[in-house]
C-alpha cells in the first residue's frame, strides 16, 4: 500500500498580549507558508525538513509554539530549530500518529512580524523498492485556512534510475551532484524510477469434461500489451491442440478433453511491465477515433449498460466537446473516484458478486473494483470513447489503499481495471479503484505493479482470467512474485514443409510453409501479414523459393530478418502418400458413378451411399493434413 504522510497544522498555541484590543481568531491572526524538502538517500531513507513561516496579521495575538501530527508512517530522529537555535520539542506517540510540539525561543511580536521554525525527521516509508522499481510517495498536506504559499522539493538519487513517471509535473527539474531535484508548488507527489518491472508467474488451469463426448476447452494465457507489458513464456505443459488470438489480443489455447477426463495445465513465465505517463490536454479528439474501434468498443453489454437512461444522462453531464478524449475520460475518472467508495470487507468473502455499471451509479453501497471498472466503461462508451476491461494481478503492499477485490475460491485474489482509447496515446490503462482508495493519481499513469491476464472488450464475460479455471475450491492457481533478473528472450521461427494450394503463389514462385514460433516471446507482422504469433502457435506463410528469408517485428516494433530452411516433415511425407491414394480413389469413384448413372440407370438409387463414401474419403484427406 502506498503509505501517505499526512502532516497537518494540528494547533497553534497562543498567548494574549496585554493590549486593549479584542482577541482575533487564530485563522485570522496568522498567515503561514510552507517549504518541505524530501531528501532520499540510496537506501530509500528519507530526511524530511519542513520550514514553516508564521506571520502575524494582528498585534493582539502572539504565536508561542507550533505543533504538527504525522500520521500513518513511522518517524524517528526528530529535530527542531528557529532563528535563535534549537527549540524544545515534545514528541508523543498517540493513536492518531506522532505529535510534535515545538516552543519558540523568542516569539515574534507585532503585526507583520514573522517567525520561521524548522521541524525535521527521518522515515523509511516514503520511498520503497518493489522488485527493480523505486516508488516514491510524498505527503498530501491537509488544507489549512490562512496558508499562504506551499513549496516542496524532492531530491532523488541518480542511482534510482530514469524517471518512469512523476505526478504532478514539477515546475523545475535540475540535475545536481549525485541527485535530481524536483520542485513543486503543491503537496502530494507520486513518482516511480527505473526502467521496467519484471514479475515471475506460475499459473494453473484445471479443465474437466463431465460429458459423454470429447469437448474443446479454451484457456486464456497472459498476452503482450504494446508499450505496457511483454510476456516471456518459460514452459507450458501440456501443450495445447492449437492457439488462436482473438480481436482483443487475448491468447487462447485449446485443449481436447476426453469424456470424464481432467487436464491440469501449468504455465510458468515472466512479465516485463512498463509505464507510460500522459498529459490529457495533449490528447486527440473523439472525431479522430477509428470508426472500427468505435463500432467494436462502444456497444452496450451485460454489466456495461450503455443504453441506460441514467448512464446516458450522467455521460452527457460529464462530457465537454471542447476537451480531448483523455480529458473527458479524466472527468469520468474524477467522478468515480469522488463518488464511489470501496468495500474493504470484500477480502473476507468467499465470492464477490458482480453488479454492473447501473448498480454502481445508482446505489450508495460500497463497491468492488469490478463496479469501478464497469461504471467507467459504460460512461466512456456512452461518450463514444472506446473502453475495455482488464483482469489481472496487481501487487499491493497493503490492501487498505490498493485492494484486490476479485475474490476466488482457493485464496486467489485478482484485480480489475479499465482502459480507454485516445487517438494520440492509443489504449491507456487506468485504475479508478486504487485512485479512490489511495488518493494517488492512477489516471495519467499506471504503476508497474499491474500484470494483465485478459482483456475484455468484445464480451464483458469472456475470456476469463487465470485463477478462474478451478475444479475444486481449495486449489490455488495464481502465484506472482518479483524477479531479480530478466529472463532472456528467444525469437525463433521454424518453417515446416506443407502443400501449396494457392495457384497465385505458385505463379509468383512462392512456396507455402507452416511457421511455428519455437521461441518464448510473441512475434509480429511475419512477412508483412499484420499477424501476431505467440509461442507454440502456428501460421501459414508464403516465401520466395530462391530467397528463404522471413521478416518480422519484435515487441518494440523493430523489424528483424531470419534466414530459414524449410524442414521436411515425416508426417508430411505420409500425407503426400495418402493424398495420392485418396485422390486416385476419388477419381475412380467419380468414374464409377458416371458409368452407373449413364450406362446402368438401375443403380441410381444407390447414389446417396456412393456420395457418402466420397465425403468420408474427403474427410479422411482433410483430417490427415498436418497441423
Amino acid at each position: 500500500m502506498h503509505k501517505h504522510l499526512f502532516a497537518s497544522l494540528a494547533g497553534l498555541l497562543f498567548a494574549l498580549s496585554t493590549t486593549r484590543y479584542a482577541m482575533a481568531q487564530p485563522q485570522d491572526a496568522f498567515e503561514t507558508s510552507y517549504e518541505t524538502i524530501y531528501s532520499i538517500d540510496q537506501t530509500g531513507e528519507t530526511d524530511v525538513l519542513q520550514k514553516v513561516k508564521i506571520t502575524n496579521k494582528v498585534n493582539s495575538v502572539i504565536a508561542t509554539s507550533y505543533s504538527i501530527t504525522v500520521k500513518q508512517i513511522h518517524i524517528y530522529d526528530v529535530r527542531g530549530k528557529d532563528s535563535d537555535g534549537d527549540v524544545d520539542l515534545d514528541v508523543k506517540e498517540t493513536d492518531a500518529g506522532t505529535s510534535i510540539n515545538a516552543r519558540f525561543n523568542n516569539p515574534a511580536v507585532g503585526e507583520g512580524r514573522a517567525k520561521t521554525i524548522e521541524i525535521g525527521y527521518k522515515t523509511k516509508d516514503i520511498a520503497t523498492k518493489v522488485g527493480e522499481i523505486w516508488n516514491v510517495h510524498v505527503p498530501f498536506a491537509l488544507a489549512q485556512e490562512g496558508v499562504g504559499d506551499y513549496k516542496s522539493t524532492l531530491n532523488i538519487p541518480l542511482t534510482f534510475g530514469p524517471e518512469i513517471y512523476i505526478s504532478p509535473r514539477p515546475i523545475t527539474k535540475e540535475t545536481k551532484a549525485g541527485y535530481v531535484a524536483y520542485d513543486f508548488n503543491r503537496a502530494g507527489v507520486s513518482a516511480s524510477f527505473g526502467t521496467h518491472q519484471t514479475m515471475n508467474f506460475k499459473l494453473q488451469y484445471s479443465l474437466k469434461n463431465t460429458k459423454a463426448l470429447p469437448v474443446l476447452q479454451e484457456i486464456a494465457l497472459p498476452h503482450d500489451i504494446q508499450s505496457r507489458q511483454q510476456i516471456i513464456y518459460k514452459e507450458l505443459s501440456p501443450q495445447p491442440r492449437n492457439i488462436r488470438v482473438d480481436k482483443d489480443g487475448n491468447i487462447l489455447a485449446a485443449y481436447e478433453v476426453r469424456p470424464k477426463e481432467q487436464i491440469n495445465v501449468s504455465l510458468t513465465g515472466s512479465a516485463q511491465i512498463y509505464s507510460m505517463q500522459i498529459r490529457p490536454e495533449f490528447g486527440g479528439s473523439i472525431s479522430d477515433i477509428p470508426k472500427d474501434l468505435v463500432g467494436l468498443y462502444t456497444k452496450s453489454d451485460k454489466f456495461w449498460e450503455v443504453d441506460s437512461r441514467d448512464i446516458q444522462l450522467k455521460a452527457k453531464e460529464l462530457y465537454n466537446s471542447n476537451m480531448t478524449v483523455a480529458q473527458n475520460a479524466q472527468s469520468i475518472y474524477g467522478f468515480i473516484t469522488t463518488n464511489l467508495s470501496y468495500d474493504f470487507e470484500l477480502a473476507k468473502k468467499d465470492y464477490v458478486e458482480r453488479s454492473g455499471a447501473i448498480s454502481a451509479l445508482t446505489t450508495d453501497t460500497p463497491k468492488a473494483c469490478m463496479e469501478f471498472t464497469d461504471l467507467f466503461i459504460a460512461l466512456a462508451r456512452a461518450m463514444k470513447i472506446p473502453a475495455r476491461e482488464i483482469n489481472g494481478y496487481a501487487f499491493a503492499k497493503e490492501s487498505a489503499n490498493e485492494p484486490l477485490s476479485i475474490s476466488l475460491k482457493g485464496g486467489d485474489f485478482l484485480h480489475s481495471w479499465p482502459e480507454y482509447f485516445d487517438p494520440v496515446f492509443g489504449w491507456v490503462a487506468i485504475d479508478p479503484t486504487w485512485g479512490a482508495t489511495s488518493k494517488t493519481d492512477y489516471f495519467t499513469k499506471l504503476d508497474t505493479n499491474h500484470i494483465a491476464f485478459v482483456t475484455k472488450g468484445i464480451d464483458s464475460e469472456y475470456p476469463t482470467p487465470a485463477g478462474t479455471y478451478k475444479v475444486s475450491g481449495s486449489e490455488r492457481q495464481v502465484e506472482v512474485g518479483f524477479a531479480q533478473t530478466d529472463t532472456p528472450k528467444n525469437e525463433e521461427i521454424t518453417l515446416y514443409e506443407t502443400i501449396n494450394w494457392n495457384p497465385i503463389a505458385i505463379l509468383k514462385r512462392e512456396t507455402e510453409a507452416l511457421a511455428v514460433n519455437k521461441g518464448n516471446v510473441t512475434i509480429y507482422d511475419i512477412n508483412s501479414t499484420k499477424s501476431k504469433l505467440p509461442p507454440y502457435a502456428t501460421q501459414s506463410i508464403y516465401i520466395d523459393k530462391n530467397d528463404k528469408v522471413i521478416k518480422y517485428k519484435d515487441f518494440n516494433g523493430e523489424t528483424k530478418t531470419q534466414r530459414v530452411d524449410i524442414v521436411p516433415n515425416v508426417q508430411r511425407t505420409k500425407v503426400k502418400a495418402n493424398f495420392v491414394f485418396v485422390a486416385f480413389s476419388l477419381m475412380l469413384g467419380l468414374c464409377t458413378i458416371s458409368y452407373l448413372l449413364v450406362i446402368q440407370p438401375k443403380y441410381r438409387k444407390r447414389l446417396p451411399h456412393l456420395l457418402r463414401y466420397l465425403l468420408e474419403a474427403l474427410g479422411q484427406l482433410h483430417s490427415r493434413r498436418w497441423k
